[in-house]
This record gives C-alpha cells, structure tokens and sequence, in this order.
C-alpha cells in the first residue's frame, strides 16, 4: 500500500518515479535506503 507524502508534493512513491523529472527528489533517498540494506546485509 502506497501512501502519499507531502514530501513529494502529495505524490506516493510509486508516482513519484513515473518520469525523469520526478526521480530527481527521489534518488537520494533511494540510494541511502540501498546503502543501508547493503551496510545490514554485510553484518
């Protein structure tokens, strides 16, 4: 279940990676929540 977040701008996550344009906001919390599951897969 998605929910929408004010964060980006009402969008849910899933709607928030529709475009190039929306990514953009998105990358870094992708690439942080990847760099954590990798950290905890390591340990």
């Amino acid at each position: 279940m998605s929910l929408p977040l004010p964060a980006l701008d009402g969008a849910t996550p899933r709607e928030a990676i529709t475009t190039q344009e929306s990514l953009g906001p998105m990358k870094f919390p992708l690439q942080t929540y990847e760099y954590g599951e990798l950290q905890q897969a390591k340990d």
